[in-house]
């Protein structure tokens, strides 16, 4: 099978809600909570907003693939305060709802990384989304300016605001972003994980900070699942390993994958069924079996689409025709193996 035709946008590092029905999807699950988050924003309930912060900080709160809902409570707080084109009056308007936020609470570790975010994104919105050689000569220095304004931030506030894992993850984001030498993104991510050992978006930016087009390799890539498998065993069995290949197939190796990886497919299999055997979610089969479909694992394919639901979801295959390619040819595999 040519895994070429299963290519697609896939990633999908968000996260999720309070009062869901438990028969919505993955996807429905985490913009559910980030349109509650956005809901309070524009009420202005920052009391709502803290207390729903604090519940998402239980590791128990998680959705049907179990990821941690506080990601998804941050995804909509970021869509909520910040735009890719904002006006003048759009950034007053929000800025002056985080000022408020943190007067009236100023003990709120939400608020004091909603601040952050703030300077986070309109560096980006100078910097613009695209490779490094696509960005103007002149607004490398503004771009730097507010990430570095950023981290300052983050590291003024840490005493109130590291209460909550995702100043970890956030730090982190900055630390990508001004190109951190390896053993001081590693200090970092060692005090996070030290805290909050469970925190998955910690494991997840700081794969994308180990991709070959960042910091990294393919072959660092593989080195920091293990490390992260083996200090996570005692909860997630090989699943750790699982879950940050999961992104960085999703961020930089589905072309080709497996071979532009250093995975071990046996290992990343076995995730499979530690993921499973916890969160038999929908979402999590249809992603695995499309995994197992680009790394031509027949056998595997074939039995997660047997469990999976009576329908495909885009937002794993992307078209029905890659879904279709991937069943039939899993299907004719084992049809074939039950006749001999």
């Amino acid at each position: 099978m040519d895994r070429n035709i299963l290519l697609g946008p896939l990633f999908a590092l968000a996260c999720l809600f309070v009062l869901m029905d438990a028969r919505a999807n993955e996807i429905e699950q985490r913009n559910a909570i980030a349109a509650d988050v956005r809901a309070l924003v524009e009420s202005r309930d920052f009391a709502a907003l803290d207390a729903l912060a604090v519940r998402y900080r239980n590791p128990a709160e998680r959705t049907g693939s179990g990821v941690w809902k506080l990601e998804s409570y941050y995804t909509g707080l970021a869509d909520a305060i910040t735009s890719r084109r904002p006006s003048d009056a759009f950034r007053k308007k929000q800025a002056a709802f985080v000022d408020d936020w943190i007067t009236a609470r100023p003990n709120s570790a939400s608020a004091r990384l909603a601040a952050a975010i703030l300077l986070e994104n309109h560096a980006w919105n100078i910097r613009g989304r695209g490779y490094a050689r696509t960005v103007r000569e002149q607004d490398w220095a503004p771009f730097r300016d507010y990430i570095e304004r950023a981290r300052m931030y983050l590291e003024q506030h840490k005493s109130i605001a590291d209460v909550d894992p995702h100043w970890y993850a956030s730090m982190q984001r900055i630390a990508n972003s001004q190109g951190w030498p390896a053993e001081r993104f590693q200090q970092l991510f060692e005090e996070g994980t030290g805290k909050y050992p469970g925190y998955y978006a910690l494991y997840f930016t700081a794969t994308v900070y180990l991709l070959p087009k960042w910091n990294g390799s393919a072959q660092s890539i593989d080195d920091f699942a293990r490390r992260a498998m083996r200090g996570t065993a005692a909860e997630e069995g090989a699943g750790m390993y699982t879950r940050i290949y999961w992104v960085a197939i999703d961020s930089q190796f589905r072309d080709g994958f497996p071979e532009n990886s250093k995975v071990d497919w046996a290992l990343m299999k076995k995730g499979i069924d530690d993921v499973m055997a916890k969160y038999p979610d929908d979402w999590n089969i249809q992603k695995f079996a499309y995994f197992s479909c680009l790394a031509g694992d027949k056998t595997k394919a074939a039995s997660l689409l047997a469990r999976m639901g009576e329908q495909p979801d885009m937002e794993v295959w992307d078209s029905m025709e890659r879904f279709t390619q991937c069943h039939s040819w899993a299907t004719r595999t084992r049809l074939k193996s039950a006749a001999q």
